[in-house]
């Protein structure tokens, strides 16, 4: 999973977050590392744009996808593991809008 930072659309940088669990269908982040990220990222002005993960089918939202999107309303760009197919999806008022 990355974190993409930057300032109103435009991404400066990323960071790469490990998945503590290794495994290829469920994905949990180091609270610490998560932390750490989005403080230095917020000591040097930028924002979170973005989340890019990957899935291994479809890059549709996930069930899970779907409730941390409702927590962390950024754009989550999905990417299929195996075709490298992409989508970026937003949960707003209007419920799940394609980007």
């Amino acid at each position: 999973m990355a974190l993409l930072f930057g300032h109103g659309e435009i991404v400066k940088t990323w960071r790469w977050l490990k998945n503590v669990l290794e495994s290829p269908t469920a994905f949990r982040l180091d609270p610490e590392e998560l932390y750490r990220a989005l403080t230095e990222a917020e000591e040097k002005g930028l924002s979170l744009l973005a989340i890019f993960h990957t899935h291994p089918g479809p890059p549709t939202p996930s069930p899970i996808d779907l409730r941390y999107m409702k927590i962390w309303r950024v754009v989550w760009v999905i990417s299929n593991v195996y075709t490298w197919e992409t989508a970026a999806w937003r949960l707003d008022e209007r419920g799940l809008v394609k980007v």
